[in-house]
Order: C-alpha cells, then sequence, then structure tokens
C-alpha cells in the first residue's frame, strides 16, 4: 500500500508538472514566431533616417478590406491602391545591405496580373545587377509570404514593384524585406505546437487514469480532484441547466401536443430551409444569371450545343472536363434549361442549394439516431452554421459547381449504406448505385467505394462479418475502385497546379485540416478540430468486446473520406502549399461536420458501453477514470467548439469583405460587357479582363453561336426589336447609348441627372422643354417567343398618376397589361416585369402631364422559371428568419419534454 501510494504521489507531481507544460503549450500554440522573437527589420525605420522607399507607391496602398495575413505587425507596406486600380506607376525600396541568406517580403494584390510585376534586384561588388521576379500567384485582398535566397556574393538588394493595370485587380503592395527562418523552421514548428496541444488536451487524463489504476480504491489527490472539478464543470452546467416554471406550463398545455408529436420533422424541415433560405440570399446578393468561365466549354459547347444541334450529344455528355467527368451536374443543368427555356446560372445555383441543404438534413437524420437526444440542438446549431454560412463563395454562386454537392451527398450515402447492408437487399443496392454514381461527379469519385473496401476489410479482419456476407461488397466496393482508377483524366496545362514539392504537400494538408481558421493562424487548430474524428477511429479499429462499432466506424468512415480529399488536392492543386480555395471548402465543412459527430457521439453513452456497466459494476478507481475520461471529452468539446466557432467568424467576415464584394462586381461588369458586345457586335467592348471566360476571341466564338445565343439569360439576352409605328411617336425621344462611351453620350429624351442606358435603346418624354413636353408613342405590333414575362428598364416618375406604359391586343386594341416599377425610379434605372402576352402585342407609352415625365426601354425576355426564381430568392432572408425562429421554438417544446 505504501509503495502504492508513493507511486501515486509521485504520478500526482507528474501531474502538475504536465499541466504546467500544457499550459504553456496552449498559450505557444496560439502564437506565432514572431509573437516571440520580432521580425528583425534591415532598415532604421526612424525619422532621422529618411524614407525606405522611393517612387509613386503610397503607404499602406492596399485595397481597404486587405487582411493581415502573414504580414507581421508593424512591418511598413507600400502599395497602387490610391482610390481604385486604374492608378498607374512604380515604387521600390532603397538599396540596402544584405543581412541574410533568406529573405522575406509580405506581398499583397495581384502582382501577376498583367501589367502588374514584382521583383528583386540583387547587387554584387562588381555592380552587377541580377534580378529574379515574384512568382507567387496573386495573393488578392491578403498579405503572402514571397521567401527567397540571396545569391552568393550580393551587397546590396532592392525590391521593385510596377503597376500599369487599369482594369480591375490591377494593384500590388509589399512590406519592407525581413530575414525570414531556415525553410524547415515551419514544420518544426508546427509540430510542435501539435505536440503541445495534444499534451494538453489527452496527457493529463492519460496520466490520471494511470494513478487511478495503482492503487485501486483510493481516493484522488487534491489537483486531481481540481482537474476533475474544472473538466467536469460543462457537463455539470449543461445538466443543471433548466426552464421556468410559466414556460413548461404553457407547453405542456394540451393544445402543444399536436406541436410537440411534430417537432422532429419540424426541426429537420427548419434545418433544410434555413440552409435554403441562407444560400438563396447569398446567391440574390452576391449572384448573376449570366454563365461563367468554365460553363461555356462544359455546359455550352459539351451539352447544350450538342442537345440543341444533335451533335453526338451521348459522345459529348462523357467528355472529361479537365479531371472529371461530371455528368452528374451536365444532366442536372440541362434539365433546368429545358424547363426554363433559358440558360440561367442564377436558377441553377437555387437548385444547387437545395441539393447542399439536403446533405445538411441526412447529417442532422444521422446524428438523432447516432446520438444522445441532449447534443441534439448543438449539433442542430453546427450543421446550420457549417452549411449555411456563405464560406464557399465560388460553389454558392457557380451554377457549374453543382458536382461538389453530388460527389458529398452520394460519397455520404455510399458510406452510410453499403458497409452494413445484408447483400441483395433493397438497402445494398441503393448503396451500390450511389457508389456508382459517385463516379460521375468528379475525378475522385471513387474514393467512397474505397472507404466502403476498407471498413468491409475491417469488419472482416475483426470478425464482426463472415466472408459469405462480406464477399460481394467487397468486390463491388474493388470494381468501383478499379473503374475510378483506370478511367481517371490527366491534363498537361494543370501540372504546375500541383504540388512541387515535399512542403508544398504538407502544408497545404496543413492548411486544410485547420480550416476554418485562417490559415495565417497557429496550424495547430488542426489538432483540435480532427481530435474528436481520431479518437473515434482509434475506437473504431480496436476490439469492442460487447459494444456495437457501427457508429463509430461509420463516423469514423466520414471523416476519413474527408481525409482521402485533402490529400488528393494537396497533390493535385497543392502548389505553393497555400490556404484552400473557397470551391473546396464545402469538403471540408463536411470534415467538421463528421467531427461534430464524433464529439457528440464521445460526449453520448454508448448503449454497449452501459451493458458492459450493467453486467459487471465497476470499482470505484474505474468509476473516477470513466467520469474523468468524460471530462477530458468535455473539455475537448469547449475547445473544439470555440475554434470552430472562432474560425467560422474570420473566415465568414474574409468571405463578406473580400470575395462576395469581388464576386458581384465582376459579375456585374461581366452583364456589362457581354451585353455591350451582343449590342454594338464590336470587340472592342470585350476588351476586359472583367469577361465571363478567358479571351475575347473565344468568348466571342461561343457568345455567337446561335443554338448558344437563344438561350441567354435575361441580363445579356438580346431585347425584342422595338421600333415606332408609323406617325406615333410624338413627344418621345430615342437614346441608345454605348457602354464605351457612356460618359459622353447625348441623353435623349432623359433628364440631365439620369445617365443613359447602355446598350439598350430607350424612348423618353424629357424634351427640350423639360418635363413640360407631353405625348404619345406607340410600337410595332410584336410577339415574345419565349412566353414568361417582360422585363422593362424604366426612369422618371412611372407610376404616378398622368404618365403610363401598357401593352395593348395588336389586333383589337385593348389594354392587356400595365407596366410600372415597385417604386418610382426618379433619376435612376428601375426594372419592371409584365406577364408577355401570348397574342402579338403593342407598346403603348403615354405622357399627359407636364410636370412629369418618364422613359423605358425595348423589353427583354425572362422565362416564368427564371422570374419566380429570382422573386423567390428575395426572400432567402425571411425565410431563413422564419425556419430559425421555428427551430427555436420547435427545440425549446423538445427541452421541455425531456426535462419533465
Amino acid at each position: 500500500m505504501i509503495s502504492g501510494l508513493k507511486k501515486l504521489a509521485l504520478k500526482n507531481r507528474l501531474l502538475r508538472a504536465l499541466w504546467m507544460v500544457g499550459g504553456l503549450g496552449l498559450i505557444f500554440s496560439l502564437l506565432t514566431p514572431e509573437s516571440f522573437l520580432p521580425p528583425r527589420q534591415v532598415y532604421d525605420l526612424a525619422p532621422s533616417r529618411g524614407e525606405w522607399s522611393t517612387g509613386c507607391f503610397i503607404s499602406p496602398g492596399v485595397y481597404p478590406t486587405t487582411t493581415g495575413g502573414v504580414l507581421p505587425r508593424g512591418l511598413p507596406t507600400v502599395g497602387s491602391w490610391q482610390d481604385g486600380d486604374a492608378w498607374n506607376g512604380d515604387g521600390a525600396t532603397v538599396w540596402t545591405k544584405v543581412s541574410s541568406p533568406r529573405m522575406r517580403v509580405c506581398v499583397a494584390g495581384y502582382p501577376q496580373q498583367p501589367g502588374c510585376r514584382l521583383w528583386v534586384e540583387f547587387r554584387r561588388a562588381d555592380e552587377t545587377v541580377t534580378r529574379r521576379d515574384c512568382a507567387i500567384s496573386n495573393p488578392h485582398e491578403t498579405w503572402k509570404p514571397w521567401d527567397f535566397r540571396v545569391p552568393v556574393g550580393t551587397v546590396a538588394m532592392r525590391i521593385v514593384g510596377e503597376d500599369a493595370a487599369s482594369q480591375r485587380a490591377g494593384w500590388l503592395a509589399f512590406s519592407a524585406p525581413i530575414p525570414f527562418w531556415p525553410t524547415n523552421f515551419g514544420l518544426a514548428y508546427s509540430a510542435a505546437q501539435a505536440l503541445c496541444a495534444l499534451a494538453f488536451v489527452c496527457g493529463a487524463g492519460l496520466l490520471l487514469l494511470a494513478g487511478f489504476r495503482n492503487p485501486p480504491g483510493e481516493s484522488p489527490p487534491d489537483s486531481a480532484a481540481g482537474a476533475l472539478a474544472s473538466f467536469l464543470f460543462p457537463l455539470a452546467w449543461w445538466r443543471a441547466c433548466h426552464l421556468p416554471d410559466w414556460f413548461l406550463a404553457i407547453v405542456d398545455h394540451p393544445l402543444a401536443a399536436p406541436i410537440k408529436r411534430f417537432a422532429p420533422v419540424g426541426l429537420a424541415l427548419s434545418l433544410f430551409f434555413l440552409v435554403l433560405g441562407a444560400k438563396w440570399a447569398t446567391v440574390d446578393r452576391f449572384g448573376s444569371d449570366i454563365p461563367n468561365w468554365d460553363q461555356w466549354d462544359a455546359e455550352g459547347l459539351e451539352l447544350l450545343a450538342p442537345w440543341f444541334e444533335q451533335d453526338h450529344f451521348l459522345e459529348h455528355l462523357f467528355t472529361p472536363h479537365n479531371e472529371h467527368r461530371i455528368v452528374l451536374t451536365k444532366l442536372q443543368n440541362l434539365a433546368v434549361t429545358l424547363l426554363a427555356g433559358q440558360w440561367d446560372s442564377r436558377l441553377e445555383c437555387m437548385l444547387n442549394a437545395g441539393l447542399h441543404a439536403a446533405l445538411a438534413l441526412a447529417f442532422w437524420f444521422a446524428g438523432r439516431r447516432w446520438l444522445e437526444a441532449r447534443w441534439h440542438a448543438p449539433l442542430f446549431v453546427t450543421l446550420a452554421a457549417l452549411f449555411g454560412l456563405p464560406i464557399a463563395c465560388q460553389n454558392i454562386l457557380g451554377g457549374f459547381h453543382s458536382q461538389q454537392y453530388w460527389l458529398l451527398g452520394l460519397s455520404f450515402a455510399a458510406i452510410v449504406l453499403l458497409p452494413f447492408a445484408r447483400p441483395w437487399t433493397a438497402k445494398w443496392f441503393v448503396g451500390a448505385l450511389t457508389a456508382a454514381l459517385a463516379l460521375l461527379t468528379m475525378g475522385s469519385g471513387f474514393f467512397a467505394a474505397a472507404i466502403v473496401f476498407a471498413i468491409v476489410a475491417l469488419r472482416l479482419l475483426r470478425r464482426d462479418v463472415v466472408l459469405r456476407e462480406a464477399w460481394p461488397t467487397l468486390a463491388l466496393a474493388l470494381a468501383v475502385v478499379a473503374i475510378g482508377w483506370w478511367t481517371r483524366i490527366e491534363v498537361d496545362y494543370h501540372q504546375p497546379h500541383k504540388a512541387q514539392n515535399a512542403h508544398d504537400f504538407l502544408f497545404t494538408i496543413v492548411h486544410s485540416l485547420q480550416w476554418p481558421v485562417p490559415w495565417d493562424f497557429a496550424s495547430s487548430a488542426a489538432v483540435i478540430l480532427w481530435f474528436p474524428w481520431l479518437i473515434v477511429a482509434w475506437r473504431a479499429a480496436r476490439p469492442t468486446g460487447g459494444t456495437d462499432p457501427r457508429r463509430a466506424q461509420t463516423i469514423a468512415a466520414i471523416g476519413g473520406w474527408v481525409l482521402l480529399q485533402v490529400l488528393a488536392t494537396a497533390y493535385a492543386r497543392g502548389a505553393g502549399g497555400e490556404y484552400p480555395a473557397s470551391r473546396y471548402m464545402d469538403t471540408l465543412s463536411f470534415g467538421m461536420a463528421a467531427n461534430a459527430l464524433a464529439l457528440g457521439w464521445l460526449l453520448s453513452r454508448p448503449a454497449g458501453d452501459a451493458a458492459v456497466a450493467s453486467a459487471s459494476p465497476p470499482a470505484p478507481a474505474r468509476g473516477v477514470a470513466r467520469l474523468i475520461r468524460r471530462g477530458l471529452v468535455a473539455t475537448l468539446a469547449v475547445a473544439w467548439t470555440g475554434v470552430l466557432a472562432w474560425g467560422l467568424r474570420e473566415i465568414t467576415a474574409l468571405a463578406l469583405r473580400g470575395e462576395l464584394p469581388d464576386a458581384v462586381r465582376y459579375l456585374r461588369e461581366a452583364e456589362a460587357y457581354t451585353r455591350a458586345y451582343l449590342s454594338t457586335k464590336d470587340r472592342a467592348d470585350l476588351l476586359s479582363d472583367n469577361i465571363p471566360y478567358p479571351g475575347a476571341d473565344s468568348f466571342i466564338e461561343r457568345l455567337t453561336r446561335p443554338s448558344l445565343g437563344a438561350l441567354l439569360p435575361v441580363s445579356v439576352r438580346l431585347p425584342l426589336e422595338l421600333t415606332s409605328a408609323a406617325s406615333a411617336h410624338r413627344g418621345f425621344e430615342r437614346n441608345h447609348a454605348r457602354l464605351l462611351h457612356l460618359a459622353t453620350e447625348p441623353r435623349h429624351g432623359l433628364s440631365g441627372a439620369t445617365q443613359p442606358l447602355a446598350s439598350l435603346p430607350t424612348w423618353g418624354s424629357f424634351g427640350a422643354a423639360g418635363a413640360a413636353a407631353t405625348g404619345e408613342w406607340r410600337s410595332a405590333p410584336l410577339t415574345a417567343p419565349l412566353g414568361g414575362w417582360l422585363k422593362f428598364e424604366t426612369a422618371g416618375q412611372l407610376g404616378e398618376p398622368g404618365v403610363t406604359l401598357e401593352l395593348h391586343d395588336a389586333r383589337t386594341g385593348a389594354r392587356v397589361a400595365d407596366v410600372h416599377p415597385t417604386r418610382i425610379p426618379g433619376d435612376t434605372w428601375r426594372a419592371a416585369y409584365v406577364r408577355a402576352p401570348r397574342q402579338p402585342f403593342v407598346v403603348v407609352a403615354r405622357d399627359d402631364d407636364p410636370h412629369r415625365w418618364f422613359a423605358f426601354s425595348s423589353p427583354v425576355e425572362m422565362s416564368t422559371l427564371s422570374y419566380w426564381a429570382w422573386r423567390t430568392g428575395k426572400q432567402g432572408l425571411v425565410i431563413t428568419a422564419s425556419a430559425t425562429a421555428a427551430a427555436a421554438l420547435l427545440g425549446l417544446l423538445s427541452l421541455s419534454r425531456r426535462k419533465n
């Protein structure tokens, strides 16, 4: 006994030491090297020493929403952003002596944009100067590192930047150079962070467990009791929470019983519409209906044109796009286009939002089955944040990006259904179908089958299943993997995007696993965020005695599938080891959802554990050890939730401040340039980087293809040809302005404060005498072949008494529709929508008020489905708010029932 107490006291001292190291490790893991070793600047920045830079660049010279990134605090910068992208000039640092063989310059903006250049010059003792260009990819609105070695024999160096670009994204900025850490320091530092975080999370618990096993039955020491109390505090708080009596009296009323019975279904619908509404709101605020970049090839040339031109459609359907065969995405968008009658990217985005919301619903149903009821509410909130926040901007705003959602959804279904289904049952065939269909989503579609094979093989080795029941699933999974592997595609033009070395590969993995914590923060976040999955994977792989391991194995398989995706992305798109692009963030949020399930499973009491406990009551020491284990899991839950919440806040703020505003500016300019070219057929209207396809000539080739031109959406569609009827245009003047010369175009029919409408012919009643002019204008008969709705751009006082815009039956002259916007436009342009008459019609404009005027454009056709999708998308925030309120009410009702 004395020997045992001595060992326990020794382990108690080790426990205190470990907690001290763990506390220091926690602080250390949140720091960067510059936090405790500030960068040594090569310039003396004292005012008496003069300026460190020359030229026209200003300080800080960056876009207003540019984030800190890797820029050390206090390091000066200069840049070419001066109230816009159009400013041109140059800037440089002064020549300085070289104090380190390895230097770093922090770079922001677009140094690879045509017209922008950034380089470093090295001067030797013989006055010869060599130059090295900046080769990093465009950092956009964040600071990224440019590290380089100084050639031997260099006595001085300087950084030079040049901005000769006037288009959007035509600016760059750089910092003063600083000596940088050795190449391997970053890897060593990240490893040290990971080890410290690991020791802090589980080291104390492992030592405590060892102490309580020897000697058995002894009470824990004081320090261990304090640690135990701190660990169990979150669980105690959760159990102690209660609702007021008056609320319980209300929800226990007999009238509330039907609502309680509806609560599970209502919560599921609330989650679906919460996510759906949030995505629709993002599409409405930042999206567009114009097809963008890859859509013109994969959808335009390889889908819509072959279908409408009857040109070997099936061959084009299975033609790869880059490394992927996106058959399901093509079929979905073909169906949407045929139903709508227009090639509407906004409509595609809204349907994609439904796919992603359905995936959130699948996670929710899985969580309800696998977790205790008290963890359903935290899971609901986590899923709503992961799937509803506008973090994967490229996927939300890209109608072409549904392959991401098909890949996630089909892989989830295959992993959940196939490994545990009895062969040749309906569940097995559904799982087999989803595993096979995943091959038609993206190049990594066979990963789900690989995970299924691994799970079934593990179960076979552990004798959880016999070979007679396992071989059909193993054979099927192996066949799918073989087909996916042998049909994979490699493209030469993406070779530069691959990881060029081990550094790129490893840091891409680390940056992906630490998502959503921004990449310039501590990489040890990856340990905390993926630690729940690590524990569950370990529990799933080890022998369990009497516990059913299926839930743990399924959760481990979902997370393992995400890790395979991360490895594949690090290999194929890991050049530079940068933070993942937003199109990969839905996959990473899928991984965080798997970790949320893992954490909820750890916090829940598995049925097998309860059965074992009832069969053989544990000794007091083992009971305490079990409490400590649960306390450690509770501590991990608090840390995981805090890190995830912080990361989601940061990544969402970055998207709302940078990527989404940039996207909407680009899309509006792309609409304007495309509409301008279709109006004039002048290539000069497309001489901008902000067109929806790389290269004006290639874009013109696709844009002018008749089968595609007939499908264009309302934002760039040619208007109906509106001409004046003979002797029927008294009091209205025609105007048609070009985008290139908009500032100097005349304003016929418009007030002096109203800017001409680019690329659309307009008629207005504002004459030489101002608004005093009156009259009537009548068009020649026209028809709307698409049907649906007509969009008029209007200005002036249309909607007030005395000024009207109407559609009349061309044969009888009867009025069939009034045209007016929802608000009086004034001196701006505002769209007005009206149902297109089925019969031929004429447009009639009247201005009978000498104090008012108005103007209108030629109408543009909009399909019925596109119109209602646009109108519904505008209610996205209302849908989200209503779903959130319904979820809160139903959640409180469910919680009160459990409390009673």
